[in-house]
């Protein structure tokens, strides 16, 4: 019986979960609060954090946040779930699922952040169009990375097995993408060591 690519991604998470943080280093994290620093607006919650990891998001999210309000932290990976923090007081719901078939209301977020996980959906314009759905009006939509789309996709291949064919577009085809979704772009970015899109829904 042929494994889905679905059970394979989940599987090759669940095996990096253990040692996944280890991936963000000082440099790494001070990377990631200088772009919340200076080029993230302020959001509204709920808030869900798509493709979460193991929650590196969390801190950056919490300070951003307008008001107190739920995160929901979703992913593929039960064990990179397992790995997620209480979150200092927020509230913090985990969710086990498949970022093409959110199981979310239509409108039940204020923001949707995709951090580091974006190459990883087999279908990226159904993900686009769940963000879409499921954020309110004036909702943001947040695609970032600490490397270009060159950078990524040769990580990858690097990497082999079953991320090796996972691609990240250029910046500016995900525009388009977004674009032709409905969405509005507020902010995009991309340099070797950084991929920033701040998308609105209108």
């Amino acid at each position: 019986m042929e494994i889905s690519s679905l059970t394979t991604t989940r599987n090759f998470f669940d095996d990096a979960a253990g040692s996944w943080d280890e991936i963000y280093n000082e440099v790494e994290l001070l990377r990631l609060q200088q772009i919340f620093d200076s080029e993230v607006p302020s959001f509204c919650g709920p808030v869900l954090d798509l493709g979460c990891g193991t929650g590196v998001l969390l801190p950056f999210i919490s300070a951003n946040l307008k008001s107190d309000s739920t995160i929901a932290e979703f992913d593929i990976s039960f064990r990179m779930l397992e790995r997620v923090s209480k979150g200092n007081g927020k509230k913090i719901s985990r969710i086990e699922g498949d970022g093409h078939f959110l199981p979310f209301k239509d409108q039940q977020f204020g923001s949707v952040l995709c951090f580091s996980v974006f190459p990883h959906f087999s279908d990226q314009d159904k993900v686009i169009r769940e963000a879409y759905r499921t954020l309110q009006p004036g909702g943001y939509f947040l695609i970032i990375h600490l490397l270009d789309h060159i950078g990524l996709n040769e990580c990858h291949r690097r990497i082999g097995g079953t991320v090796s064919q996972d691609i990240m577009p250029a910046c500016y085809e995900l525009v388009n993408a977004l674009i032709i979704e409905g969405f509005e772009i507020t902010r995009w970015d991309e340099n070797p060591d950084k991929y920033l899109l701040i998308a609105r829904k209108q």
